[in-house]
């Protein structure tokens, strides 16, 4: 009778409605929302939740939701507080219609969890390279009219580009700043400032191209890479990464020092640790080391939660993030780690 007992209390539990942990839903959240094409991940979370990272826990009772990252235009999202606890209830809505046109939108592809034309500029033309890299890197050698700086439309001549195929297009780069790793100091890489893109146009050795895009002025001693702004991908699925991780914020590309939502950083963590575009990563406040007042010994304070970001490029050594949810101040050398929602 006991082993029947505990075994029916076991059948209660498993088949009643199971409640996401409790989530600090924010005050006027829609009871039922219709997803939108032009919708972002980010700002749906946003509408329902003070700390957007929590997202998961919002939807974890929908088990036909394989993802709770994905959402498709024309879903339907219904917001549960029964028992005390909210959860959002996931449901087909088949097509919507757009408006002022008469055509329904396809549900087959989700929602971008951030506008993309925030990173774009970094998927383009960013790039890290190592000391090899630079080293063997064909370079400008002259330009076409004898001015030291040049622009689109105008000729490079350019040394040690391999043979290539006629309208092969190559990236324009300058050598940036140094990526270093805060606890040892090795350079993990070196920023690519990218120039400006080129074609080919004949072969040789200076070979002779044509100056098609640029961000800012083409100076001789500029280095080329192959473009590889075709081959990127931006349908970003995010993921939390299938190990644990840690690692630090090293830079901003910006150049600020305080770091808020959609702004993008440099961590040291890159293929070399398993990165993948789409990882998602939560941000800690790197706690102080103070003395003690009492027993005058160093105490290292907590890491406090700051926010969420997620990678969308991977070099070898480091990766580039853009920040999804700041909930604190965030700052270089602040620690990035698996989501605590994982």
């Amino acid at each position: 009778m006991k082993k029947w007992g505990w075994l029916g209390i076991i059948f209660i539990l498993l088949t009643q409605p199971i409640f996401a942990a409790n989530v600090d839903v924010r005050p006027g959240a829609p009871a039922v929302y219709t997803v939108q094409p032009g919708d972002t991940l980010i700002g749906i979370a946003s509408r329902y939740l003070n700390d957007p990272s929590d997202w998961p826990l919002l939807l974890q009772n929908n088990p036909q939701v394989r993802n709770p990252y994905l959402l498709y235009p024309g879903e339907i999202l219904t917001l549960n507080t029964e028992s005390g606890s909210s959860r959002l209830v996931v449901s087909k809505g088949g097509t919507i219609k757009l408006t002022p046109q008469i055509r329904s939108y396809p549900i087959d592809k989700p929602i971008p969890i951030i506008p993309l034309s925030m990173i774009k500029p970094f998927l383009n033309g960013a790039l890290v390279v190592n000391q090899a890299q630079l080293k063997s890197a064909p370079y400008i050698v002259a330009h076409a009219d004898k001015h030291i700086t040049t622009g689109a439309g105008d000729t490079i001549y350019v040394m040690n580009l391999p043979e290539s195929k006629p309208g092969t297009e190559f990236a324009l780069f300058r050598q940036g700043n140094a990526f270093k790793d805060p606890v040892t100091k090795a350079v993990l890489g070196y920023k690519a400032i990218n120039v400006g893109f080129a074609e080919l146009e004949k072969n040789g050795n200076p070979a002779t191209m044509l100056i098609t895009e640029t961000t800012r002025e083409v100076l001789t001693g500029d280095r080329l890479q192959p473009s590889s702004r075709a081959q990127i991908n931006t349908d970003f699925i995010p993921t939390n990464p299938s190990y644990p991780v840690r690692g630090q914020i090293i830079d901003v590309l910006e150049g600020v020092t305080q770091i808020s939502q959609y702004q993008i950083v440099v961590i040291d963590l890159g293929m070399m640790n398993g990165m993948k575009a789409g990882n998602l990563l939560d941000i800690y406040q790197l706690g102080a080391t103070i003395k003690d007042p009492v027993n005058k010994e160093k105490v290292k304070l907590p890491d406090e939660h700051a926010g969420q970001m997620m990678v969308f490029r991977v070099f070898d050594r480091v990766s580039y993030c853009i920040v999804l949810i700041a909930t604190a101040p965030i700052h270089t050398l602040d620690i990035v780690t698996n989501p605590k929602n994982s």
